[in-house]
């Protein structure tokens, strides 16, 4: 599961990859007030970590080939 984060920044926009964890690139940090959890996105090239307005699902990404899968 991947989900996208959505930056607004004077009049720009830019919809960037998030999730709980997202080793070795450039990211925003942020924590969940409510669940104590803390999560990343992707940094925005033209924006500050600050201008992430909401994120939603992004979606799902296979993480098995097809020996796998069919095994499962």
């Amino acid at each position: 599961v991947y989900f996208n984060g959505y930056f607004h920044f004077n009049g720009s926009n830019e919809e960037k990859e998030c999730n709980i964890e997202l080793p070795g690139r450039d990211v925003c940090n942020y924590n969940e007030p409510v669940s104590g959890d803390t999560w990343q996105c992707l940094k925005p090239q033209k924006m500050p970590c600050h201008s992430l307005v909401y994120h939603s699902m992004g979606g799902y990404r296979t993480v098995t080939n097809s020996l796998e899968d069919s095994l499962l």
